[in-house]
């Protein structure tokens, strides 16, 4: 029987950069929550969430008017050595991933 963690990937201003969590050897990760905060900034800037050798799976833009606030539930399998990242084209963008990290037999 595998055992179950429930594990936080990302918790981070991720603008600029993307910060990323690898999923260990042994494990398979799946995302159950995500929250994602941009404030204002308005034209085309976004927070990307996904895996990085795959591509995203959740993507919000900001709008010029109002802050873009988002929390989606999922179930996002991850595989072992891939990584989960998170990543905004403004300087300011909040991300916060969570879910269980599961132990291979």
């Amino acid at each position: 029987m595998s055992r179950v963690y429930s594990t936080q990937f990302v918790a981070a201003n991720v603008g600029g950069a993307p910060t990323e969590y690898l999923v260990p050897a042994g494990y398979v990760a799946v995302v159950r929550d995500l929250s994602i905060f941009q404030p204002n900034v308005g034209g085309t800037n976004y927070i990307a969430c996904g895996v990085l050798e795959v591509g995203p799976f959740f993507i919000a833009y900001a709008s010029a008017a109002l802050q873009t606030s988002q929390h989606q539930e999922m179930r996002v399998v991850v595989n072992a050595g891939d990584h989960i990242y998170a990543v905004s084209t403004y300087a300011l963008g909040y991300a916060f991933i969570s879910g269980y990290l599961l132990e291979l037999p």
